[in-house]
């Protein structure tokens, strides 16, 4: 009995193949997820930002009065 070779291959090179997408479909998910996470938390630095220099506005106005009084 011959084992027939090329039936081999293209199983093997199938079997490459399937692998090779599952890979990419997890990249792309990791990628996704990532790019979430990161607007989100961009969201909330810009957010705390605004938060920050308000507060810095408030001091320096009563900083201000202090010094007209």
């Amino acid at each position: 009995m011959e084992i027939d070779w090329r039936n081999v291959l293209e199983t093997l090179f199938n079997f490459i193949l399937i692998i090779a997408f599952v890979f990419f479909i997890n990249h792309v998910t990791n990628v996704v997820k990532r790019r979430k996470a990161n607007k989100i938390d961009n969201a909330d630095i810009n957010n705390n930002d605004s938060n920050e220099s308000d507060s810095n506005n408030n001091n320096n106005k009563d900083n201000n009065n202090k010094k007209k009084k």
